[in-house]
């Protein structure tokens, strides 16, 4: 197999390992990838370099880039010209402990920049425009708030806010009013009316840093097309030659966001923890960016809440903000206290209107006027939105590589993107490719496509079978939950006939036993009336007949007393008469 992949053209064959090594040199974070890029580049441009232009030939522009890109990452300045006085009472500059290096000079590094864009081809006015940006962005860094009477408002904070203020004016050449409206104010358009609404001193911050990383921003995109332009490619040429420098793996002692965006991860478990939609670690991160009362400790326990049984996330025992990823290569640490603010990109018309209103023609060129739709409304997107590491870099491998197919390849791969070709039987090969090129949209000549057109065909094919299976899985999952449906209903009639049996015998048990009880109740209610009837004539017997003795023997007392009282009153008369 190996023998069959060594020399073969990189689409030819399936996709292998072997075909990626047979083109590509890998290795470790510091194996000297980048370095050897820069040598190739130096070569290449030495090669190909066409005669000096005003003395800058194509190797030194090439060289000279790299020193004019690197040290705008660290905004090196004119100091006193632009009244910024001593770096330290700089806010912007002042966010770490490193304010010199042994055996660094700044005075040399700033002429050998300036001797870099030189070189490039960037003229001495764009020059010192770029510097008075870089001024102007370090005096609106210690442009400090405070609170007004009115709730929810602010103002500079003091002198020395006012006097950055002022600067920032004259350097941007814009109003101090405008300027000052744009960090303490934000415009919200309704249907009805347009509000203007103040900003308390802490989104007045945030306003001001969003104000700075917009303008440098647009000025670090202004110096890279203009590097490009400089040492750009010849519109005439044909060829090209590109060198590709990925990333290696890495775990830093502090990894932070951006560093996130550039882990190279090869499991789809990863992919889907980092950059799932919804529920994965960057649309959490966006959806906290949303929300001005975030922290960087909410963002984390959120994290915690969602991936707490994912496998591949790790909750540190003795941390409450930091979290460990299961990479490919290794577990990586992260410390998740400043994802929020370099997350952010907000987009805020009013910003953009001052900016393009400078009287500075440098300034109000890197903001051309906003489309209507979007200078509606404030909108936000994030940094993560924009650049994913492992997908920004296979579009960059993708725009490397011009691919080649034969007609017949091309027809039997792509012939589904054309019902045409599709139902015609006797179409022939060249025919049926340009039928399927034109109803998609695109030109290709021969058998070649340019770079990227051949990534926009599989998508497109993997749209078509991708809704071609979602028909069929559509079908299937139907008949399917047909199937259960009847089956389920099957049984449920099954059990239902079942359970009303039951019940109808329950019912006919209730009521036998009812009767049952109502007869005994009815037999028992008889005796015991019965039983009480009887008692109840016994007493009356016996209280008559005790009553009847009683009068009898009363009258026979009477009687008895009536017949004694009668003889006593004989013998009584008797005596008398006898006497």
């Amino acid at each position: 197999m190996m023998q069959q992949y060594k020399g073969a053209p990189f689409e030819e064959l399936i996709p292998h390992v072997f075909v990626v090594v047979d083109v590509a040199y890998s290795g470790e974070s510091g194996a000297s990838k980048t370095e050897t890029t820069k040598m190739l580049m130096q070569y290449l441009a030495f090669l190909g370099g066409r005669a000096g232009t005003e003395g800058r030939t194509v190797e030194q522009q090439v060289l000279k880039s790299n020193p004019v890109l690197e040290a705008f990452g660290n905004a090196k300045t004119e100091v006193g010209k632009y009244k910024l006085g001593n770096p330290k009472s700089l806010h912007y500059l002042n966010q770490s402990k490193c304010y010199e290096l042994a055996d660094i000079s700044d005075a040399r590094e700033y002429l050998a920049i300036r001797r870099a864009m030189d070189i490039v081809g960037i003229s001495q006015k764009d020059q010192e425009a770029i510097f008075r940006v870089v001024a102007t962005i370090l005096h609106i860094g210690n442009i400090d708030f405070t609170k007004v009477k009115e709730v929810d408002s602010s103002v500079p904070k003091d002198e020395k806010a006012k006097f950055h203020l002022k600067t920032t004016v004259e350097l941007l050449m814009c109003d101090v009013d405008a300027l000052e409206d744009a960090l303490c104010k934000r415009v919200m358009i309704t249907p009805e009316e347009v509000i203007r609404r103040s900003l308390d001193p802490q989104s007045a911050v945030v306003s001001r840093d969003g104000l700075a990383k917009t303008i440098y921003s647009q000025l670090f995109d202004w110096l890279v097309d203009k590097i490009n332009n400089s040492i750009g490619q010849d519109p005439k040429s044909k060829s090209l030659i590109g060198v590709l420098d990925i990333y290696g793996f890495e775990s830093f002692k502090s990894n932070r966001e951006q560093e996130e965006y550039t882990k190279d991860v090869d499991n789809q478990d990863v992919l889907d923890l980092i950059e799932k939609k919804p529920g994965g670690i960057i649309a959490l991160l966006d959806e906290a960016c949303m929300f001005p009362k975030s922290t960087h400790e909410t963002f984390a326990n959120k994290l915690y809440q969602t991936f707490k049984n994912h496998k591949r996330f790790i909750k540190p025992k003795l941390s409450r903000t930091d979290f460990t990823i299961a990479h490919y290569a290794g577990e990586v640490l992260y410390q998740s206290d400043q994802f929020l603010d370099k997350n952010k990109d907000y987009v805020v018309p009013e910003h953009q209107d001052l900016l393009s209103a400078s009287k500075c023609s440098f300034v109000s060129g890197l903001f051309p006027p906003l489309p209507e739709e979007t200078s509606k409304s404030s909108k936000f997107s994030s940094i993560g939105s924009h650049f994913k590491g492992v997908l920004e870099a296979i579009r960059i491998i993708c725009a490397s590589y011009p691919t080649r197919r034969a007609f017949f390849e091309f027809l039997n791969g792509f012939g589904l993107l054309s019902r045409e070709v599709m139902e015609s039987n006797n179409c022939d090969e060249k025919t049926g490719c340009q039928k399927i090129l034109q109803n998609i949209g695109l030109k290709g000549y021969q058998e070649f496509l340019r770079a990227g057109q051949m990534a926009e065909l599989d998508a497109r094919r993997s749209q078509v079978l991708s809704n071609a299976a979602k028909v069929i899985q559509w079908r299937i999952r139907t008949h399917q939950a047909r199937k259960h449906y009847l089956a389920l209903k099957k049984q449920t009639i099954y059990v239902q006939s079942r359970w009303r049996a039951r019940l109808a015998c329950k019912l006919y048990e209730h009521l036998r036993r009812e009767a049952a009880a109502v007869k005994i109740q009815k037999n028992v209610r008889r005796y015991e009336a019965r039983k009480a009837y009887k008692d109840l004539h016994m007493a009356a017997l016996t209280l008559q007949t005790s009553l009847r003795a009683i009068a009898a023997r009363k009258k026979f007392r009477f009687r008895k007393q009536t017949k004694a009282s009668i003889i006593i009153q004989m013998e009584g008369a008797y005596g008398q008469k006898r006497t």
